[in-house]
């Protein structure tokens, strides 16, 4: 009968054991997600710099070309 209870114990330890991991990979999960997120927001916010600054130091010339091949 004691083996039979240290197995139960055993089991209920290693049920809680997943649930709790379960839960933390949930929340890494979610955490993940919210850093994709951010790191997206910021890599546009970047590449929306540069090319603000692209062209700024364009010549109206180089800009009419550039607006030219666009259309």
């Amino acid at each position: 009968m004691r083996e039979v209870d240290d197995k139960s114990q055993s089991l209920k330890l290693t049920t809680a054991e997943i649930v709790d991991l379960r839960r933390t990979i949930k929340l890494l999960q979610s955490e993940n997600a919210i850093l994709r997120k951010k790191l997206g927001e910021e890599e546009s916010m970047e590449l929306s710099h540069l090319v603000s600054k692209e062209i700024s130091h364009m010549t109206n010339e180089e800009l009419k070309g550039k607006v030219v091949k666009l259309a």
